[in-house]
């Protein structure tokens, strides 16, 4: 109760418990009680205006846990949420924002969260674990997502009018994981909201409404992940889209297909029409190759143009970068290799005759160092 202590009912019995806080030693620390949780060993914890406490079995003594008169732990702090996680730790929320992480075998705890500024963090009310290692933290300004190991954010979930998805309101109130699965989303203003943790669903990553920037039409030729974690996506109408992991335009790749003094490109779009790009692949030195029509560009990891190689294949089709750090090409007219500081790009033949200069269109490299070559007339193998 809010103001009344902790009352305990005996089901056998019927008989009523009555827990007060009291200048007696071992006492609930605060009458105002906004959370209560049982943990596994049979241990009560009871989060009041006055931090948490607990009260272990065949004790009657409420006892605080990492809720001194600090400023460094939740002393004085309104516990508003308590869940015991997969792991055996109890994480903590405050009404004024804070977030803990506790050890019930020593009492220690960490703050992932110490804020004076409920209004900034927003109230912490609710607390349940996902599937993945992830807990779900409700507050007055939406759900966090958070690692279970280390409390570490990693995704904010908000009302946002443009997607139909999103929480229906900021101000989240319960948070519950049924015996199926299935996240419920309780609070003002959103009503009752389900979520299916086993959703596989795609996000589709749409054109922007910019009409001369980099990703202005979504048709996507060719998408790689560089080491740095760039996303760089080849685009219909020429040129390569550089993202962040979030898929936000972060800058553009304009290769020239005449050779500027310094072969420097630059973000901004080129004067001669730009170069289709249909293939990406990265190397192991790190540059990055880019493959055209019956040309192949090399960049910088720092997106500078550093050299064109021709081919005589036609439209790339695709790019595969070798262990060894050959360059290997699947054009419409066969498989390419550009070995390791060569100058020129060589046609791969079978011995016994002209299938690999027809169609190519998927190149893979096994374990051992051989390249599988599949095209328009079948699978091949390429020893190392």
């Amino acid at each position: 109760t809010v103001g009344r202590g902790l009352e305990h009912f005996d089901l056998r019995s019927g008989e009523v418990t009555h827990y007060r806080h009291s200048q007696q030693a071992g006492s609930l620390p605060d009458d105002r009680v906004h959370a209560l949780l049982i943990d596994r060993q049979g241990s009560l914890w009871v989060g009041t205006w006055a931090g948490l406490s607990r009260r272990v079995p065949g004790s009657d003594r409420f006892e605080p846990v990492f809720s001194s008169d600090g400023s460094v732990d939740l002393g004085g702090r309104l516990v508003d949420a308590l869940l015991q996680a997969s792991d055996g730790r109890i994480w903590v929320g405050t009404q004024q924002g804070d977030l803990a992480i506790i050890d019930p075998a020593s009492g220690h705890g960490v703050l992932v969260e110490h804020t004076h500024d409920a209004a900034n963090q927003g109230a912490v009310s609710s607390l349940v674990e996902a599937p993945g290692g992830r807990i779900w933290v409700g507050r007055s300004s939406g759900i966090e997502i958070r690692e279970l190991a280390d409390g570490r954010l990693l995704q904010r979930l908000q009302h946002d009018l443009r997607k139909r998805m999103s929480l229906a309101g900021n101000e989240v109130t319960a948070l519950i994981r049924d015996h199926s699965g299935l996240i419920w989303v309780g609070g003002f203003g959103v009503g009752l909201q389900r979520h299916d943790p086993n959703n596989r669903s795609i996000w589709l990553r749409g054109a922007d409404p910019q009409p001369d920037g980099p990703f202005s039409e979504a048709d996507v030729r060719s998408v790689s992940q560089l080491d740095n974690g760039e996303i760089w996506a080849a685009t219909h109408q020429g040129g390569v889209a550089v993202m962040d992991s979030q898929l936000r335009v972060t800058g553009a790749v304009w290769p020239r297909n005449r050779r500027p003094a310094d072969l420097a490109a630059q973000g901004a779009r080129p004067s001669l029409p730009p170069v289709r790009i249909e293939a990406i692949a990265q190397g192991g030195d790190g540059s990055v190759w880019l493959g055209a029509d019956s040309e192949l560009y090399q960049f910088s990891r720092d997106r500078r143009q550093l050299r064109i190689v021709a081919h005589g294949g036609g439209p790339t089709r695709r790019l595969l970068a070798g262990g060894d750090g050959s360059l290997w090409v699947a054009t419409q007219g066969g498989v390419y290799c550009l070995r390791p500081g060569a100058a020129e790009v060589v046609r791969i033949d079978q011995a016994d005759g002209n299938e690999l200069r027809a169609d190519i269109n998927a190149l893979a490299e096994a374990a051992d160092g051989s390249v599988w070559v599949g095209g328009a007339t079948g699978l091949f193998r390429v020893a190392a």
